[in-house]
């Protein structure tokens, strides 16, 4: 349950910080709540909640891609929908990528890695 509302809270605080809302201090604890649930389990587990905070807080953010692809693409809904859903799939590995690796690295216990806590 902690680890749902983190990911929540991630994903709020990214997409505030992006317009319409414009809350850009936000973007500066977005990562906070992601980095307080990983590092503590396995790094399949750090790779997959990255990638589900990732997913949504890029769904979150680009939404507007569908119509832009629809209205100047030339795209059906039905088509445009699913190329953002597979867009927001890939970019969340990005995120999952960094707190797979964060994980590793506070997992060595490398002293000068210590920051990163």
């Amino acid at each position: 349950m902690t680890t749902l509302l983190a990911l929540l809270l991630t994903v709020v605080l990214t997409a505030l910080s992006f317009p319409p809302f414009d809350f850009g201090l936000a973007a500066f604890a977005a990562l906070v709540p992601l980095m307080a649930v990983t590092g503590r389990g396995s790094g399949r587990r750090d790779l997959i909640i990255g990638w589900l905070a990732g997913w949504a807080a890029s769904a979150a953010v680009i939404w507007w891609v569908v119509n832009t692809i629809v209205h100047y693409g030339g795209i059906s809904w039905v088509l445009a929908v699913p190329i953002v859903l597979l867009l927001t799939w890939a970019l969340g590995f990005f995120w999952g990528l960094f707190a797979w690796a964060r994980g590793r690295i506070l997992k060595s216990g490398a002293a000068e890695y210590d920051f990163l806590i």
